[in-house]
């Protein structure tokens, strides 16, 4: 809301900045949903004391933040920035016991694109991949994961999911016609 207050008279709030703003105010919009990893509240998940205990009884004793929090805006119909089926060790390169949190900031479904995952791919450990480019993504195109089920995460505000960063995961499509913030 702060940034969009040359442009806005504040007729719209929230989320509805960034839906109203995305076609036609590019650069302000890509500047508010960049900044929303920098917000004390998303930053200070990573130090998070309940999401410190999940990290132990996943067994790790010395957990390191190998990436800072980050924040997606995933717009509804925008299939640009929708990640295929991938690991996240390749961009992240954590140690081999790393976990990711997905964390909703509001309820998701099917509807607004929620995270698919398929569980027990971790255990195949790196997977082969495919770059593709603008923007660079890492698709999995390794034969194995045909193999597994996946599985939809519909999830209610304040619920989380933890996976290896070896986890085969991907972004749902969103249709719901308001942005899905996670």
């Amino acid at each position: 809301e702060e940034r969009f207050k040359e442009i806005d008279n504040l007729d719209f709030q929230g989320d509805e900045l960034l839906t109203n703003y995305y076609e036609e105010k590019k650069e302000i919009w890509r500047e508010a949903a960049q900044n929303l990893i920098n917000l004390p509240s998303i930053v200070g998940q990573a130090s998070n004391e309940n999401l410190l205990k999940v990290v132990e009884k996943c067994g790790i004793e010395q957990p390191v933040l190998a990436q800072r929090p980050t924040a997606r805006t995933d717009m509804p119909e925008d299939e640009q920035y929708t990640h295929p089926w991938h690991q996240d060790w390749r961009a992240v390169q954590g140690s081999l016991n790393s976990v990711v949190f997905w964390i909703p900031l509001h309820d998701v479904s099917n509807i607004n694109g929620t995270i698919e995952v398929k569980p027990g791919t971790h255990k195949l450990g790196y997977m082969e991949t495919e770059t593709l480019h603008n923007p660079t993504h890492f698709k999995i195109v390794d034969d194995r994961l045909e193999e597994y089920e996946s599985v939809s995460m519909e999830l209610d505000a304040g619920q989380i999911v933890v996976f290896s960063q070896f986890t085969a995961h991907k972004s749902g499509h969103n249709t719901s016609g308001r942005p899905r913030l996670t």
